[in-house]
């Protein structure tokens, strides 16, 4: 199957808007940004070319999956972290798809010393954070709501994602190529829930734990630290959620995580484009570490800790 149907047109780039309102119309069974980007060439040409770089390392269900509604943006970021994985040369190890029927995580890495780190790629869905509001040109718009709210909303959906997947390690074990002894990362992508984040602060929250700063009137300052945050669910209810999942023996197994918020990149040169807007951060806790020279590319960061105090570094 190709990777943009072909009855999909390709429209002007100075087309009406009611040109896409009709595509998008008669195409209604399809993911709705999948058709768009398969109508505009100054992005189909690039995703393109991406998946013709990525192909042999997709899964062999890729371009149907891509297309259903719903999916467009997880699967462009697997391809997204395939097209920069390659870029940097890493040593990318290809799916065996006759085993491909037996599920294993997305990509599969060998270090500078021939272990594999392995890749579970996942993108969190709105959940119960508000839909962005649509823009309207001309419109002036400010920001409403404020820093503590943000993270209330947002961080539980990152925690719940980063813990679903780390749960399925051992699902995975059922795989002949996956060794729970073997480096795992999550990479995570909040192209969904972003107009909601303030920075990174929602990662630093569910993965270390830190939360707002405080300041005292000596020159003291610190972050507070949250091992626990609310979670309001839909009856009404609040439940608690982990966080600072890298101080905790249970994620000991989880060897990094790889953050990005932004889904793709258009343009030459997009593969480092896209590898700017990416933050790994190393779990200095965990049982199978993965060296920073093995991910190099974007930023690198990391928890040192002397005594009782940490700080969470750039490296």
């Amino acid at each position: 199957m190709e990777l943009f149907d072909k009855k999909i047109p390709i429209l002007p780039i100075d087309s009406p808007q009611e040109s896409y309102d009709s595509l998008l119309k008669d195409f209604s069974n399809l993911d709705q940004s999948y058709v768009f980007n398969a109508s505009c060439m100054e992005r189909r040409q690039y995703i393109q070319e991406a998946y013709e770089k990525c192909k042999d390392y997709l899964d062999d269900d890729f371009t149907e999956q891509i297309r259903l509604p719903g999916k467009f943006i997880s699967r462009l970021w697997e391809l997204q972290l395939c097209s920069v994985f390659l870029f940097f040369n890493l040593n990318l190890v290809k799916p065996i798809f006759n085993k491909k029927k037996i599920s294993r995580p997305d990509f599969c890495i060998l270090d500078s010393d021939g272990i594999k780190i392995w890749v579970e790629a996942v993108c969190p869905d709105l959940g119960n954070v508000p839909k962005k509001e649509d823009m309207i040109s001309g419109v002036m718009y400010t920001r409403n709501g404020n820093i503590k709210d943000d993270l209330e909303i947002v961080a539980p959906r990152i925690t719940s994602s980063i813990q679903s997947k780390y749960s399925k390690r051992e699902f995975y074990n059922q795989s002949d190529d996956f060794n729970l002894n073997d480096k795992y990362v999550i990479a995570i992508n909040t192209h969904h829930i972003n107009h909601r984040e303030t920075g990174e602060m929602p990662k630093e929250l569910v993965l270390y734990g830190m939360g707002l700063q405080w300041f005292k009137q000596n020159g003291e300052t610190g972050r507070h630290l949250h091992w626990t945050i609310p979670k309001h669910k839909e009856d009404g209810t609040i439940v608690n959620l982990d966080v600072a999942l890298f101080f905790r023996k249970e994620f000991k197994d989880l060897s990094a995580v790889i953050t990005s918020s932004n889904w793709f990149q258009f343009g030459e040169g997009f593969e480092g484009s896209m590898s700017e807007d990416i933050i790994t951060y190393f779990n200095h806790d965990a049982e199978n570490k993965v060296k920073p020279k093995e991910i190099n590319f974007g930023k690198k960061k990391q928890m040192f800790c002397e005594g009782e105090f940490c700080e969470l570094r750039e490296i």
